[in-house]
C-alpha cells in the first residue's frame, strides 16, 4: 500500500487477506455459500431483504408462500410469523416458570393484577379511588397514557380482538379528556402565579420583572419571562390533542411533546383513576379465571371469559368486590 497525496494510505488495491480491505465473501448475495463453506447448513433458512423506502407508513408486510406441488397460495402476515415464533411455538408456552408465573405472551397487562391487589390491600374497596388519585401523580398518568396509546395503536393494526378488549377501558375520548385536563391544570397554575405577582408588582417596569422566579404549585420555579411561551405551548398541545382522530395520531403527538413534571401537590384525574381501577379489576379477574379456577357460572374457561366480557366497562370493580365478599 502506498500513501496518497494527503499522506493517507490508499486501501483501493489492498489484498483481501482477511485482515485488510473488504470482506468480499459477504459482498452481494453470497452469504448462504459462505455459511455452508463454514460448516453451517443454511439450506433451511429463507433470506430476504426489503428496502424500507418501498414500505409506506402504516403498511403491514405480508409473506406469500406458494406450494410447488398443489399451487396453493398462503399469505402469512410478517407480524403473525414473529408472533408464532415467540408465542405458541416457543418451548416455554404455557409452562410454569421457576418464579411460579405461566409463560403466555398473549395475556396483555400481566402486571396489573399485582398492582390492583396491592392498592386494594393498602386502601380498601371504599378508599381505592382517592388512593389512586393521591399515589399516582400526573407524571405517572402522562407516562402511562403515552405507553398505553402506543400499544393500542399497535394492537389496532395487528390484533383486532385484543384491541377491542383493551381499548374498552381507555378510549380515545377518555385519553383526550385526561390530557386536556392536564393541560388546563398547567395553564391554570401559570395564570395564577402571574396574576398574583402582577397584583402586587404592577408598578414595576416590565423589562425588570422577566427574570423574576415564580413558583407555580406542583411545577417548580420558572422565570416570569418563560411562562408565556410555556402557556402557549400547552394551549397548542390541548388543541392538537382534542383534534386527533386515532390512537396512532395521539401516540405520535405524545411522543414528540415535552411534558413538565408535576409533583403530588396537584391531584391526578378522576377519570384516569376510574378507568385505571376498572381495568385492574378486569385483568385481575381474567387471571383468576385462567389460572386460579375462578368461575362465573360457565362450564369452562372460555365460557367464563365470555361472561366476563359481557359486563359493562365500568362494572368490573363492583363484580370483583361481590366475588371477594
Amino acid at each position: 500500500m502506498k500513501k496518497n497525496r494527503y499522506n493517507n494510505y490508499n486501501h483501493r488495491n489492498a489484498p483481501n487477506n482477511g485482515y485488510g480491505g473488504q470482506n468480499r465473501a459477504f459482498k452481494g448475495n453470497d452469504r448462504k455459500a459462505t455459511l455452508n463453506s463454514a460448516g453451517i447448513n443454511a439450506d433451511q433458512y429463507l433470506s430476504m431483504r426489503i428496502d424500507k423506502e418501498f414500505i409506506p407508513d402504516g403498511a403491514e408486510v405480508v409473506i406469500q408462500v406458494r406450494d410447488k406441488e398443489t399451487g396453493e397460495v398462503r399469505y402469512v402476515p410478517f407480524n403473525q410469523a414473529m408472533d408464532d415464533c415467540f408465542g405458541k411455538n416457543s418451548q416455554f408456552y404455557r409452562q410454569e416458570m421457576s418464579d411460579g408465573h405461566i409463560f403466555n405472551p398473549y395475556i396483555h397487562r400481566r402486571w396489573l393484577p399485582a398492582q390492583f391487589r396491592r392498592n386494594i390491600r393498602e386502601a380498601g374497596y371504599n378508599g381505592i379511588h382517592e388512593y389512586v388519585k393521591r399515589s399516582y401523580t400526573w407524571n405517572y398518568v402522562v407516562r402511562f397514557l403515552k405507553q398505553e396509546c402506543w400499544k393500542l395503536a399497535m394492537l389496532q393494526r395487528r390484533d383486532p380482538a385484543a384491541f377491542r378488549e383493551r381499548s374498552a377501558f381507555f378510549t380515545l375520548h377518555d385519553m383526550q379528556r385526561i390530557l386536556a385536563q392536564y393541560a388546563d391544570i398547567i395553564m391554570g397554575e401559570l395564570d395564577r402565579v402571574v396574576d398574583e405577582y402582577d397584583k402586587y408588582n404592577h408598578r414595576l417596569p416590565r423589562q425588570n420583572t422577566q427574570t423574576v422566579m415564580l413558583y407555580p404549585r406542583g411545577i417548580g420555579p420558572i422565570q416570569k419571562g418563560h411562562i408565556r411561551p410555556m402557556r402557549y405551548r400547552y394551549e397548542r398541545f390541548r388543541v392538537a390533542v382534542v383534534n386527533t382522530c386515532s390512537y396512532s395520531q395521539l401516540s405520535d403527538l405524545l411522543q414528540d411533546f415535552k411534558f413538565d413534571k408535576a409533583d403530588r401537590s396537584i391531584p391526578s384525574s378522576d377519570l384516569f383513576a376510574k378507568c385505571f381501577i376498572e381495568s385492574g379489576a378486569f385483568y385481575t379477574m381474567k387471571q383468576m379465571i385462567m389460572f386460579e379456577g375462578l368461575s362465573l357460572g360457565g362450564m369452562d374457561v372460555k365460557e367464563n371469559l365470555d361472561k366476563l366480557l359481557e359486563r359493562g366497562r365500568f362494572g368490573y370493580m363492583s363484580l370483583y368486590r361481590s366475588l371477594r365478599a
